[in-house]
């Protein structure tokens, strides 16, 4: 795979991850519901977290500094 296809992929994914992480926070804000955790629970104590759940934060947020990487980009197309 050649590096601009490598970028277009992921200027494709990071933007929908960032936006399913601050969806999740909304719920989590307005209604105390974790859509993640409850997704991708282990089964364990209220305040365990299963490694793949672990997994998509860390994902969302390289996403949220890869997508704040975009922004300059973005203003310099105007």
């Amino acid at each position: 795979m050649d590096k601009e296809k490598a970028l277009g992929i992921a200027n494709a994914i990071a933007p929908v991850l960032v936006s399913i992480g601050a969806i999740n926070w909304g719920l989590i804000g307005l209604f105390e519901y974790n859509f993640i955790e409850e997704v991708f629970s282990d089964g364990g104590s209220a305040l365990s977290t299963s490694t793949l759940a672990k997994i998509i934060y860390i994902l969302i947020g390289v996403s949220a500094i890869y997508t704040l990487g975009l922004i300059p980009k973005l203003i310099k197309k105007k």
